[in-house]
């Protein structure tokens, strides 16, 4: 996550006041994101989650570890 502007090749959605910025191909990889908000002790934190489990890539993907 970081603070930007977006492109061209960006998809824009705001909720809440909050404009969330996704590169296109980002999405089309993982199907989009799910934020969710995370309360524990006197911190409040997001996850932001992948719609689909194995995206093809990552530690899933190879046998050389």
């Amino acid at each position: 996550m970081a603070l930007d502007e977006p492109t061209d090749d960006d998809l824009v959605q705001e909720i809440e006041g909050i404009k969330f910025i996704l590169s296109k191909m980002l999405h089309d990889i993982y199907k989009g994101f799910t934020i969710e908000t995370v309360k524990r002790e006197s911190q409040t934190m997001l996850r932001i989650t992948p719609n689909i489990a194995d995206a093809g890539g990552g530690c899933a993907s190879c046998t050389s570890c």
